[in-house]
């Protein structure tokens, strides 16, 4: 019945499930008797079916009566009390009963205390997770964002106002004058003190929310896969306040211990931001960049390779600090025992697929044409190179493995002999590669002016956009996704794209 209430509220039949709910609460009397205590996991079960319907306080008064009266730990269906104290501050938060401080305090630091006697991965994923949301939430709060800007506004006003006094008040002969604008000044003085000490209290509350969003958001990361799509918010509000110490110091208590493939996918946002500085936040981003492409290789030093050959402009500080920055996680990849290997082949094979991409020809190569790989000096030398160097194909979508083992990905065993010239102003190549697994990869291999690093963030977008489709029930129903391909871009003007195959334009 429990189950059967749990899959009604899934597919929104409110009513059915809070009659299967109602019903049960009739039998709990009876389980009493034969010796089951399920009271409690009856009254949650109650307790959703409510909230459901709209019924937000009786759901809140009757988790917060299971928690009172209810002997957890006597509970015949096991009743995890640190998920039920995180549902109880998620449901008073959303129904704004209590201030966000004394959320904080009765039920959501509690449910982290109850956590070190539960081993239970999946709960406790869940409670950091929401624990994280809630803190989040409340530096999104359009009421406190606005209060911040109102104390900014007014102690921006105030100093103005005093250093126009102090301005006046130096330039006036007159004793009396100045004695009349030293009181008024001495006045704006203490209300300028109490405008900052408010805005002092305001942004260190803030400060505090976003430590305990980013630790919580990365001890969720840590514990469990259920929440995986953290490390994108997780990612954007470390970023955002990458210059703040409290910030780094906070993320660097636990970023170590998150496996480095729930941040693979965002290598591209990752390493655009690494600068060759010796401050906390470059330590900690060019170790996670690093470990990265250590665990996963076909996953990270794509993007590497390509940020060593970017063309620098020496005027910009930033994009030489960057290309440095680079440099030195290659180097260390290079000389790494575990990958030095796998650094060197994609090092080989990129350098050559890009000078495939970049040889033209207009004469011979015209729309249409079909051309032998052997009779291009570009196309000769790859296919040296993919023999001598063995590498999975760039465009195959590699699975990330937990496990970090990537032996059993298939290689490029051959290039097939001739490429074929596609339409289009860059004249991009179609080459196919010949997997050890028997598999044709066509590849578009591109040079020109087109910056295949904007297709591959669309990409990368789409593929977000579909994940969340994966995640929510009503697309989910109906099996919504974005099918997307691989776009890798080895410089600003060359790159390599997924040739879909059985599609026509």
């Amino acid at each position: 019945m429990l189950l059967s209430s749990g899959i009604h509220r899934y597919h929104q039949a409110t009513q059915e499930s809070l009659n299967i709910s109602t019903a049960l609460t009739h039998l709990i009397p009876v389980c009493d008797q034969l010796g089951l205590v399920v009271d409690a996991s009856v009254k949650i079960e109650v307790a959703n079916s409510l909230w459901d319907h709209g019924e937000m306080s009786s759901s809140i008064r009757m988790l917060q009566g299971i928690d009172k009266e209810s002997a957890l730990k006597r509970q015949t269906i096991p009743v995890n009390r640190s998920d039920l104290l995180s549902k109880i501050g998620h449901q008073v938060s959303v129904a704004r009963l209590e201030k966000p401080q004394d959320i904080q305090k009765k039920y959501l630091e509690p449910a982290l205390k109850e956590l070190k006697s539960n081993t239970d991965e999946k709960a406790a994923g869940s409670v950091y997770h929401q624990f994280a949301m809630f803190c989040d939430g409340q530096l999104q709060d359009p009421a406190g964002l606005e209060d911040l800007a109102r104390l900014q506004s007014l102690k921006k006003g105030k100093s103005d106002e005093v250093a126009e006094l102090q301005s006046l008040i130096s330039s006036t002969r007159d004793t009396q004058l100045r004695t009349r604008y030293s009181h008024v000044l001495s006045k704006e003085k203490q209300w300028l003190n109490l405008d900052e000490q408010e805005l002092r209290r305001v942004e260190q509350t803030r400060s505090e929310f976003v430590r305990l969003s980013l630790e919580n958001y990365l001890l969720s990361l840590m514990v469990s896969d259920e929440h995986n799509n953290d490390a994108l918010r997780f990612t954007a509000l470390w970023l955002e306040r990458s210059a703040e110490d409290a910030t780094n110091k906070a993320v660097a208590k636990h970023l170590g211990h998150v496996p480095t493939r729930k941040f693979a996918g965002l290598m591209n946002q990752l390493s655009s931001r690494l600068q060759n500085l010796d401050t906390p936040f470059q330590k900690l981003l060019l170790d996670l960049v690093t470990n990265i492409c250590t665990d996963h290789p076909y996953h990270g030093m794509y993007q590497i390779w390509s940020g060593t050959k970017a063309k620098v402009q020496q005027k910009d500080d930033v994009q030489v600090q960057r290309v440095k920055a680079t440099e030195r996680v290659a180097q260390r990849l290079a000389t790494s025992k575990h990958v030095g290997d796998v650094w060197l082949a994609i090092d080989k094979t990129s350098k050559y697929y890009h000078l495939l991409a970049m040889d033209s020809n207009k004469a011979k190569y015209k729309s249409g044409a079909k051309i032998q790989l052997k009779d291009v000096a570009a196309g000769h030398n790859l296919v040296n190179c993919l023999a001598k160097y063995r590498v999975p194909p760039p465009t195959m979508t590699v699975e990330l493995s937990a496990t970090k083992d990537y032996s059993d990905v298939p290689t490029i065993s051959k290039l097939e002999p001739g490429m074929t010239i596609a339409s289009g102003v860059s004249a991009p190549k179609i080459i196919t590669a010949v997997g050890s697994n028997g598999v044709r990869y066509k590849q578009l291999v591109k040079g020109g002016h087109d910056d295949l690093r904007q297709d591959a963030i669309m990409e990368q977008v789409f593929a977000a956009v579909s994940s969340l489709l994966k995640l929510h029930r009503s697309t989910q129903q109906r099996n919504l996704g974005i099918r997307t391909y691989k776009v890798l871009p080895l410089t600003a003007s060359s790159g390599l794209i997924e040739f879909v195959p059985n599609t026509i334009p």
